[in-house]
């Protein structure tokens, strides 16, 4: 079951990566959008991925560091 749900949220998360990709290219290939208002969306949504990235890492270290004290 653990597997299924794995496979789930990869393809969710693949998904939305496929479609963030596809409007980001298109927004920076748009000719009538001045290119500081590109550069802006462009890092704040880095900035977003850059966070929601440090997260996931700090969440997966913290679950580590759980599993090994429960084994203890």
């Amino acid at each position: 079951m653990k597997n299924i749900r794995i496979l789930g949220v990869s393809l969710l998360v693949l998904g939305i990566l496929i479609m963030l990709g596809y409007g980001l290219y298109h927004f920076a290939i748009a000719e009538d959008i001045p290119l500081l208002i590109k550069t802006g969306v462009i890092v704040i949504f880095l900035g977003i991925v850059v966070v929601l990235l440090s997260l996931i890492r700090e969440r997966l270290r913290d679950l580590k560091k759980e599993r090994e004290y429960k084994e203890k």
